[in-house]
């Protein structure tokens, strides 16, 4: 009878740590899948490029840039030197 009791018990805990499990590993999943579309990395995967000046500092408006400005772009493979016309 204990036994009995014992085997129940043991199959629904197998059961509710296996869909906890599952159900956590699918908010980790969306979890990342959100993160990875915030990367820069990613932004450059679709075509972007982020402009930086020679110190570093990210271009963030062309009224801030000058005709002679040097910048480099940073593409997804590799970064490119451009100079403002």
């Amino acid at each position: 009878d204990k036994r009995l009791v014992l085997d129940l018990t043991l199959g629904r805990l197998t059961g509710a740590s296996a869909a906890l499990l599952s159900a956590k590993k699918h908010r980790f999943v969306s979890l990342v899948s959100k993160l990875d579309a915030l990367s820069p990395l990613a932004v450059l995967a679709r075509g972007y490029a982020i402009a930086a000046r020679p110190d570093g500092a990210v271009a963030k408006d062309a009224a801030q840039l000058s005709p002679g400005d040097r910048l480099t772009l940073r593409l997804m493979r590799g970064t490119v030197g451009c100079i403002v016309e």
